[in-house]
């Protein structure tokens, strides 16, 4: 699992966002959420009673559920999903996310009607939009 790292002060940062760091930090913030558990989700009388960790054959232990994250990475993890505010369309909002989540270029290509390479260019054109955002924030 990869952590989201915090940012450094701003005399250490470096000079400018790029689509790569931000496409990096969406996806961590995807698997922070991932990593929430799903309290809210279902009534109190569903919840499982199993424990977070089971012991197997009396030696080792296997994770049957992710780490939960820290107050930091929640924090960035909003953060970075603020972001996605800044672009104007629900529709590319909701690419970008996917693209965060891991979903397969495949899947959603079905699901948008899109040109697998279309939708790289539209993600690419989203994350390009907050990065600029970014930038002209620090600058």
């Amino acid at each position: 699992m990869s952590a989201i790292q915090a940012c450094p002060p701003p005399s250490a940062r470096t000079p400018e966002w790029t689509v790569e760091r931000v496409a990096e930090r969406l996806a961590q913030a995807a698997e922070v959420e991932r990593r929430r558990p799903a309290v809210l989700l279902r009534p109190d009388g569903l919840r499982s009673s199993w424990p977070s960790r089971v012991m197997r054959h009396g030696l080792d232990y296997v994770e049957l559920r992710p780490e939960l994250p820290t107050a930091l990475e929640i924090t960035l993890a909003e953060e970075a999903m603020g972001w996605l505010g800044w672009i104007k369309s629900p529709e590319v909002r909701r690419m970008v996310w996917a693209m965060a989540c891991g979903v397969s270029g495949r899947k959603m290509a079905k699901a948008y009607k899109h040109d697998r390479k279309t939708l790289e260019r539209i993600c690419r054109d989203g994350l390009e939009r907050i990065a600029g955002h970014l930038n002209a924030r620090e600058a």
